[in-house]
This record gives structure tokens, sequence and C-alpha cells, in this order.
């Protein structure tokens, strides 16, 4: 075993990407694999130049959602959870929307010879909101399709190497490897992002036609479905408290109440999972649709609530947000987020904290909404709720 230490985060240059962007080499080149893993952090309205792989890549959203086009095909929608794979020597470009980080992994394979990668033009400002580029005749891309110079089966506990589709024998050996480890639990990465091409995707796990994750990426902000659903509850209360705030501003838009009224229902298993993780951007309230602050966080508190469905660290988001939206609508009373805060505390009961203490302290983990540069760590919202989690350790006044 080999402990590969790890390296510092790079800032993405304004020369392949618009925006801010940070991006961890997590398998980076130069070591014996060919097998390379960025993790990659888009700040709102950020994007990558357009570009081609030569042997293709999987992009997998782990948080957020934004934007995906490949040359002359309509904007596509990435949201969490979600695995794209875009072919060799495609040009294309992923980003974040004006209102969401968008961290994921891309993830490729080297080429046997020749370069991995090209950077294009920049997308621009039309290109961004959904009008057509430029045509495809006159950006050829600048490298040819390529197989990939070995296959992997995983890159966690197993990371075999195995080279390409001549040697059967050792074709055998991934896919039962894969196999067996994935029935016992511990196959915690992308088979699709690690699957060799020439591999049916039915032979994989009983995976279906297309790109899919055969293992788990559980992050510690997500909580068991259970919990989400009892967090969920107390968020949505959090949020109904300042609707009247947005509703004062927008009497005739009824988004963030419907999307409070599906966090109740998520809430006592009206609702199913996996539908409300793929809806879950459904119906919000875009940057631009209210100009007061204080209107414009209380639509985001309904926001952060319905997206515990999918992880549970929005339910900390929506009281925030909530507590934000307060403390903006009543600026000559420093103590009113200090106020709104307590309340909030007061709400929780002694199971919806003990699930709240399972989430990581804000800043620590990077596997969501809560971790270093995440949406909810920073600023105001990150203070409030270092105030929330250091309350979660009070006894609850019963």
């Amino acid at each position: 075993m080999r402990v590969q230490p790890g390296i510092p985060p790079r800032i993405g240059s304004q020369e392949p990407f618009t925006g801010g962007v940070h991006i961890d080499a997590t398998v980076p080149s130069g070591l014996s694999s060919s097998l390379r893993v960025n993790a990659v952090h888009l700040s709102p309205g950020a994007r990558s130049a357009w570009h081609p792989h030569a042997a293709g890549q999987h992009l997998h959203v782990v948080e957020g959602v934004g934007p995906i086009q490949e040359r002359d095909q309509a904007i596509s929608a990435l949201t969490p959870g979600a695995t794209v794979h875009t072919q060799p020597a495609v040009w294309h470009w992923p980003g974040a929307t004006p209102d969401h980080v968008m961290p994921h992994f891309a993830i490729r394979q080297a080429p046997r010879s020749g370069g991995e990668s090209a950077w294009g033009d920049q997308v621009s400002d039309e290109e961004y909101d959904g009008q057509p580029g430029p045509p495809s005749q006159t950006v050829q891309s600048p490298l040819k399709p390529v197989e990939p110079a070995n296959t992997l089966c995983a890159i966690s506990e197993h990371g075999e190497r195995y080279p390409a589709k001549s040697d059967p024998t050792a074709k055998r050996r991934a896919q039962n490897s894969c196999r067996a480890r994935t029935k016992a639990g511990r196959c915690d990465v992308l088979t699709a992002a690690t699957r060799s091409p020439y591999w049916p995707a039915a032979e994989i796990a009983g995976a279906s036609d297309g790109p899919r994750r055969v293992g788990t990426l559980k992050s510690l902000q997500t909580l068991s479905e259970a919990d989400r659903r009892l967090v969920a509850a107390w968020a949505a209360d959090c949020a109904e408290r300042v609707l009247g705030l947005f509703e004062a501003e927008a009497p005739d838009d009824a988004r963030p109440r419907a999307l409070i009224a599906r966090t109740r229902a998520f809430a006592q298993g009206e609702l199913n999972t996996a539908e409300e993780i793929r809806r879950r951007f459904v119906g919000g309230v875009g940057v631009g649709d209210v100009k007061v602050p204080a209107a414009a966080a209380a639509a985001r508190a309904a926001g952060q609530a319905v997206g515990i469905c999918h992880m549970g660290a929005h339910a900390l988001g929506a009281a925030a947000y909530a507590a934000r939206a307060v403390g903006l609508a009543d600026p000559d009373r420093p103590e009113a987020v200090e106020a709104e805060i307590r309340w909030q505390l007061e709400q929780m009961s002694t199971d919806v904290r003990a699930a709240l203490r399972a989430l990581p302290p804000v800043g620590e983990n990077r596997s969501g909404p809560l971790g270093p540069g995440g949406l909810l760590a920073s600023g105001q919202l990150g203070t409030i709720i270092r105030h929330l989690q250091a309350g979660l350790t009070q006894a609850h006044p019963e």
C-alpha cells in the first residue's frame, strides 16, 4: 500500500475558465496509473472554456446545479448525483448556474500517446445563456478519439489496474472483482466512470444502459433518509416563519410556499425520495426575481428546505437563510438574528438535535455545502450555522 500525500488545490486560471474555480488533483498525472481524477469546485456563474478529451471523460456532480453543453447541441442540466459521459474528442463545456456552486469529479484516462485535452475559446455570455455557439466545422478538435491506455475497475479500496481488451483473462478478473466488491458494499466509486468502454453495461452488477453509479459516494452531510425526513419538518418551520417577508414583496408568487409544502410532505413520508431529488430545483426563485434582500433570503430558505430530500445539511441552510432574512428585514436591531437563532433552537426536538449533531462542523468536510468554500460555509451564513451547531449540544427544554 502506498499513501499519496495530499496535493494543495490550485485555482483554475482565467485562460481555460471563466469565474472562480478550484481544482484538487485527487489522482494526478505522473502516477503509474493512467487514471486522472480531479475534484473541481465551480463558483456560481463559473464555467470552463470549450474543450475535448482524447479518451473522453465522465463528470459526476456532487452538489449544486449547472449547465453542460456539447458543440451544436442544446444545453443540458446537471443536478446532484448525475453522471455524464462525454465521448472522445467531442467539444463541450460544463458550468455552474448563477446562484449555485457546482462541485464535481472529472474522471478520465490518459491515451496511449498524444495529448489528453485541448483548450478552445472561452464560453461567451450568450452561449452560457443558451444561445447557439459557433458552428462545429469552424472549430475542429485537435485530438483524435483513442482508447484509454488501460482499464481500471475502481480507484478506492481495490485500485487494481487491468490492461486493455486484448487480455480476456484480465478482463474477466476485473469484472469479477468489481461485482464481488459491489455486492459486499465496498465499491464506493463510480463504476461507470472507471468501466472499460468495451464492457457491456449490463455486465457490471446489473447496471442499466448508460453511465450510472453502482457504489455510493455517501457524504457525511447527507444523513439517513429517516433523519432527513425528521429535520425537514423543523426546516420547514424555520422557512415558513419568514415567508411573509417574501410574500410582502411578491404577493402573487406562490413558489416558496409550494416548496415549503413539498418539504412538509417529504417530512411526513408522502413524497418519494428519488423523485424529490430529481425535482429539487423545480419551482425555485431565481436570483433576479425579487430585488429586496430580505425577501430573496426568505425565498432561499424555502429552496434550502426542499433540498433536504437530497442532503440533510440543507436543513441548517434553511435555518441560516431564515435568520439572515430576519436580520436584513430589521437592520436597526443587531440582536434580531441572535433572537431568531434562539427561536430555531427552541423548536428542535431531542431527535432533531441528535440528527443534526451527526452533520460535520461547518467548514471542515468538503463533500457538501457545509464544506470549505461551500455555499453555507462562509460569511453570515457560516456564522449563523456555527451558532446553531454550538447550540445543538445544549439540553432541549422539555
